[in-house]
């Protein structure tokens, strides 16, 4: 993560619009695309990340997701596989099923829940 990594835009009715550093987005608070993955094992039970303390959002806190921004040369299944990888260290390609996009404070940002298979047995040690 840096302030310097670049960051895609999109309009409220999440048309691309150009790109930014991650910087100038959170400043200036501005409507971007992030992706998250919840990895859920086929007993039921999810994998939760803390946080990193320098994060801008809830630092230190619990995460039940992996994400993030989207690059403006990704698609959403890319994302999604990038920071699953960075994140929790998982190599996953996602085909979605169906994908919803959300608005969540504090963020401006769009989400996206993708509808996927599991990842069976990860994150869960013995």
């Amino acid at each position: 993560m840096s302030n310097h990594e670049p960051v895609l835009l999109v309009s409220r009715h999440n048309h691309p619009r150009g790109s930014c550093q991650r910087g100038r987005m959170q400043r200036q608070r501005l409507i971007h695309r992030a992706s998250y993955v919840v990895v859920q094992d086929l007993a039921g039970r999810v994998c939760v990340q803390k946080r990193a303390a320098d994060k801008h959002f809830y630092p230190g806190g619990w995460d039940l997701a992996a994400g993030g921004v989207m690059r403006p040369d990704e698609s959403v299944a890319q994302g999604l596989s990038r920071e699953l990888h960075e994140e929790l260290g998982l190599q996953r390609q996602f085909f979605p099923l169906a994908v919803v996009l959300v608005r969540q404070p504090p963020s401006p940002g769009l989400g996206c829940i993708v509808i996927d298979g599991g990842l069976p047995g990860f994150c869960f040690p013995q």
